[in-house]
């Protein structure tokens, strides 16, 4: 009992007596601030002091008020974090809360308060807290409209002290986009009652609007006097440019989606065979946003073909007129056999498609990187943009992001997406706010196998659900959108509800999928399956298996094709991985072409931050890597990719943009267009064009330097490095100038001049309005002078240790390339560019550039697709025909020759089992005589011999870096009929080449087991 009596005693006095808690200690606000000049009466406090309250004891430290003081104190106001941290929610060991105290007057003169801060423990007194109050009165200054480029316009800025007390001004400066021109007010003082005046010039260099405030030193708020005028421009939209009228008359519209009136001169025709009729648009002045009409009717009495150009001049926009081509066919032979839009070929003289974007979108921020694509199976290949800030709310900036396609077609023209036109545009858009789909588009090719390509879009932005969300967490997806007949009227089309049309590609919650989504591309057939596969881009990804561990090197992952629509799971389904060669962020994928000749695609890879041979700052580095390479690809290891090429000079970016040339040398291996947009603006900026090589038999041995050490360069070796600063053979510049982020933007432009040599597509967004320019193939660069001749680098800085052949597109001349100038300046014209395949049907190549800042029907940073629709050669006139069993016009002939290498046998023995092997199917054309008819299509007779059942199989047809499908079933010992429809592309490369390769691989499946047959084919076109 005494025992328990004294527990219970010492249980008592543990809970009656008080904690033995130490003095709480902590810092706090304290000195002095000026908070200087501020206006009198405004909403809010225009200058604010924070002070910080900090715990720097193990005891917690609570405040229990936070109180100004003084006979001024009304004009300044308390607030911050530390109201919120009483004795219910204290401050723990070195945590901290705000006071902030701001100055809003209202009334002039000088003030004065002291800010006392009381705590559990401490408390803290600050010295004064000081400030005057000023009423400086003035106006919006309002420049009203101006046209882009007119002569600077002056407004003055009236300042009036309406203070008791004289104010000492400080120095004024003008906002940007406006300059301070006299100035009878900075550091003045300004007696009470007294008025003071600034000049401003406003000269706009864009359409749109302009805003800025002048600051006065030290006076706040330093947006109490506005700027504000607005850059007007007149623009000119045509639809459609392109038009047959065989049947009848075709009519064009012109509309002004700039804001400013459009006068035009008088409507005419070049070109004999042709009249307009109802026209509304000669002379006329047309209002933003209006539209006027103009009729052309074909004289029915023509005999052949007719080709003319319909044009509209613009009296207040620079530049030549606008215009559209004209064809048609009456009966019989004749007519013209010249193209006034083909030579001399002069980019700006061509027909111009203007695609202008929703407001805000950014329009032309990435456009199709890789090949062609006819999304809906028509014959006609479709314009591919991403507009990455579209949004579902603009007013909130929601960007969910969208992809737009306009379908190509007989009578193309320009159009605006903000309100797509079903069967003619569709909008795919984001599924989530802030995901930013669109910043990567590509064409997949046919993913699923049904004949019809395919779309990739990327969404780097997406934030998954149940995972952390913020720009510090792993974010990103892709989608592929399967191409179908019907998809121009399925718009506009939800990503996150795809169904049975395509399918998302996620990426796991891992530092090894960042940003995964930022670039996608298509890359065709890399694993022989007959699905088209694609790439898709983590351009800020980790690799924490590389020893060491690399942060933000960045991933590439190269997935398989497939007609299922169930997600496919970037982790378990990659056939590559391509890493990073080091820290800083991946540029670009894109497909490659096949650069070593082997038969499959190659995939090309941008690292513009790469140090490559010890030049520091981000010289840029391209790589090409085997599409035949399975597992993982280190760019660090020299021997991973099948050769890389260098930059110049430290800060040169090579790799901006990287994008496959075709055949420009003839050697029957494709090569790349590479651009290198200089860091400095006093640097030469530059494009290239590097050959590729077929890969040596030898195997010519790597140097194995090491990432970032010289390395050698062998200019006939397929396997090496290669120095821009010393291409030899293997390739020449294009020369930009310094500033005018040359490069940033390349693609393959086609045979443009045809010369039977490819030619390139190069965007300079920075210089002037924008540039984009074609420039000629070379297949010889020693006839092009050097950088170093005569002792003379062309190169800034000077180096005349770089001896690269040069084309300057400062003094291009008209047999070298021609160029096309953006609308305004600041609309970043030419940041990206594309080549987006036959839009309209004629047998050329169209092209397509992008100004994502463009300012169009009111709209701010809209943007604008320039659709150029390139001249295609004068059709063949039919051939008569006395009775109608006459034979028709020759086609293109195949001959099938062997495979370059030999093998054992043409099929690997199936694997051993018990029983005796079944007899194997035999898969082979029936005939080796293969023509293409005049609707480009291939006919192939399938032989299936060796086995007693039916044989059913697919046949892979690539010809000209494009993979076309067919399945079949052969009865056993038969034949089976099939036909191959071939592409927009394939048939202009048939056109075009006296002789091309083409691969057929065919495939058989019976009971689980696929054989396979491959076969190389010549395909030439026969003499007429």
């Amino acid at each position: 009992m005494r025992v328990q009596a004294f527990l219970a005693a010492v249980a008592s006095s543990l809970l009656l007596a008080a904690p033995a808690f130490a003095d709480p200690t902590a810092t706090g606000p304290s000195g002095a601030y000026p908070a200087g000049d501020a206006q009198i009466n405004l909403p809010s406090a225009p200058t604010s002091k924070t002070w910080t309250l900090r715990n720097t004891g193990t005891d917690p430290v609570w405040v229990v008020s936070s109180v100004l003081s003084g006979a001024d104190a009304s004009q300044f106001a308390v607030s911050g974090t530390c109201a919120t941290r009483g004795q219910a929610n204290p401050l723990a060991l070195n945590e901290t809360c705000t006071v902030v105290t701001g100055f809003r007057p209202t009334s002039t003169g000088a003030k004065s308060a002291v800010l006392t801060t009381v705590t559990n423990g401490p408390a803290f007194t600050t010295g004064a807290i000081t400030g005057f109050g000023r009423n400086l009165t003035g106006a919006l200054t309002d420049f009203g409209d101006i046209h882009v480029g007119a002569t600077p316009v002056k407004r003055t800025l009236h300042l009036t002290n309406a203070g008791a007390e004289e104010f000492p001004l400080g120095a004024i400066s003008a906002p940007a986009g406006f300059v301070k021109g006299t100035d009878g007010c900075g550091t003045k003082t300004l007696a009470a009652g007294a008025s003071c005046d600034v000049d401003f010039t406003f000269t706009p260099t864009v359409a749109g609007p302009k805003t800025g405030v002048m600051t006065i030193a030290g006076f706040t708020p330093t947006g109490l006097f506005g700027l504000a005028g607005m850059g007007t421009e007149a623009a000119a939209a045509l639809s459609p440019v392109v038009a047959d009228t065989s049947d009848g008359q075709a009519t064009f519209t012109l509309r002004n989606p700039g804001n400013e009136a459009l006068r035009l001169g008088a409507a005419r025709l070049v070109g004999a065979g042709f009249a307009i009729v109802a026209d509304g648009c000669s002379r006329a002045t047309v209002a933003p946003s209006a539209t006027c009409t103009v009729g052309v009717r074909f004289a029915a009495d023509e005999l052949g073909w007719r080709n003319a150009r319909l044009e509209l001049p613009v009296t207040n926009v620079p530049g030549p007129p606008v215009v559209a081509r004209v064809t048609g066919r009456g009966p019989g032979l004749g007519g013209t056999d010249t193209d006034p839009f083909a030579s001399p070929f002069a980019l700006e003289e061509q027909p111009l498609a203007r695609l202008v974007g929703d407001g805000g979108d950014a329009l032309g921020g990435a456009l199709t990187n890789g090949a062609a694509c006819d999304l809906n199976g028509d014959g006609y290949d479709d314009v591919i943009a991403g507009a990455s800030q579209w949004s579902v709310t603009p007013a909130t900036l929601s960007w969910e992001g969208a992809a737009y396609v306009t379908f190509g077609g007989p009578r193309f023209g320009s159009s605006d997406l903000a309100a797509p036109v079903s069967g003619k545009t569709i909008r795919i858009e984001g599924e989530k706010e802030g995901a930013q789909t669109g910043t990567g588009v590509a064409c997949g090719g046919d993913v699923n196998g049904d004949g019809i390509d395919d779309l990739v879009v990327g969404a780097w932005a997406y934030e998954y659900d149940g995972r952390p969300s913020g720009t510090a967490a792993v974010r990103g997806d892709a989608y592929v959108v399967f191409g179908a007949k019907d998809l121009p009227a399925a718009g506009p089309l939800d990503l996150g509800l795809l169904g049975t049309r395509g399918y998302r590609i996620v990426a796991p919650n891992g530092v090894e999928y960042d940003h995964f989504g930022y670039q996608v591309a298509g890359l065709g057939d890399v694993n022989g399956d007959g699905y088209d596969d694609v790439a898709v881009m983590s351009n800020v990804a980790d690799s924490p298996e590389t020893v060491p561990p690399r942060t933000n090197n960045g991933r590439i992952y190269v997935l398989p094709g497939k007609a299922t629509t169930s997600a496919q799971d970037a982790s378990t389904a990659t056939l590559t991985t391509i890493l990073g060669p080091a820290p800083g962020q991946l540029s670009i994928v894109t497909p490659a072409g096949d650069v070593n000749g082997d038969g499959t695609p190659d995939v090309a890879v941008g690292v513009y931050t790469a140090v490559y041979a010890g030049r520091s700052t981000a010289s840029g580095e391209v790589f090409a890597v085997s599409g035949s390479t399975r597992g993982v690809v280190d760019l660090a290891t020299p021997s991973s990719s099948l050769f890389a090429v260098g930059g110049a000079f430290a800060g040169h970016r090579l790799g901006i943009g990287v994008a496959s040339a075709g055949d420009v040398n003839g050697d029957g291996a494709d090569d790349l267009v590479i651009g290198a947009d200089s860091t400095a603006a006093a640097n030469s900026d530059a494009a290239y064009v590097v050959y590729g090589a077929k890969a040596d038999p030898a195997g010519t041995a790597r140097d194995t330097a090491g990432a970032g050490a010289p390395r050698e360069t062998a200019p006939d070796a397929a396997d090496t490095v290669l120095d821009t600063a010393a291409l030899g053979t293997r390739g020449y510049r294009i020369l930009g100038a310094p500033g005018s982020s040359t490069g940033y933007g390349v693609a393959p432009a086609g045979d443009v001049n045809r010369d039977g040599v490819g030619d390139v597509l190069v965007g300079g967004y920075a210089l002037g309005n924008g540039r984009s320019w074609v420039v000629f193939g070379v297949k010889d660069p020693t006839t092009l002078p050097a950088n170093n001749d005569g002792g003379v680098s062309a190169l800034v800085p000077a180096n005349l240790s770089d001896t690269t052949r040069y084309v300057s597109l400062a003094t291009l001349t008209a047999a070298q390339g021609t160029s096309l100038s953006g609308v305004s300046a600041g609309e970043r014209f030419g940041r990206q560019i594309a080549n987006v395949g036959d839009v309209d049907g004629n047998g050329t190549d169209d092209l397509a550039i992008g100004a994502d800042f463009a300012f169009r029907y009111g709209r701010t940073k809209t943007g604008e697709v320039t659709v150029a629709l390139v001249p295609g050669p004068v059709p063949a006139a039919p051939t008569p025909t006395p009775t109608p069993t006459a034979t028709a016009t020759p086609t293109p002939t195949a001959t099938a020759i062997p495979e370059p290498t030999a093998t054992p046998a043409p099929f690997a023995s199936p694997a051993p089992t018990p029983a005796p092997p079944a007899a194997k199917p035999v898969p082979a054309l029936a005939s080796r005589r293969l023509a293409a008819d005049a609707h480009g299509r291939v006919a192939l007779t399938v032989r299936c011999a060796g086995i007693a059942v039916a044989c059913p199989g697919r046949v892979t047809f690539t010809l000209a870096g494009v993979r076309r499908t067919a399945s079949f079933t052969a009865a056993p010992g038969k034949t089976a009929a099939l036909r191959v429809t071939l592409t927009a592309a394939q048939r202009r490369s048939l056109t075009r080449h006296t002789r091309l390769q083409a691969r057929l691989t065919l495939a058989v499946t019976i009971d689980g087991t696929t054989t396979t047959r491959a076969l190389l084919v010549t395909v030439r076109e026969p003499k007429r």
